[in-house]
């Protein structure tokens, strides 16, 4: 059975140590009242959006991607491509 999560923070929380955990180092965006996916026609979990510096969706996928899968290899494609082009942080 999945965890309840009591609160906002609570899901934050769990999001940020799975993030940890997966060494993912570029940003989670939570949508709890899923406005952003009904606007960008995300409609299942998990989906994956690389979004570029100009707020453009550059890939999106729906499903479970593997590693190791011709959609796990463009969805890795995407978000180096996504990362060569962006400014420098400072």
């Amino acid at each position: 059975m999945p965890e309840q999560l009591d609160t906002a923070a609570d899901e934050r929380a769990l999001v940020a140590q799975a993030a940890g955990e997966e060494n993912m180092t570029y940003p989670c965006y939570l949508d709890p009242a899923a406005h952003w996916a009904q606007g960008v026609g995300v409609d299942r979990t998990p989906s994956f959006a690389v979004i570029d510096a100009g707020g453009r969706i550059v890939y999106r996928a729906r499903g479970l991607l593997e590693e190791g899968t011709p959609e796990f290899a463009q969805l890795e494609a995407a978000i180096e491509h996504a990362l060569a082009a962006a400014p420098p942080r400072h």
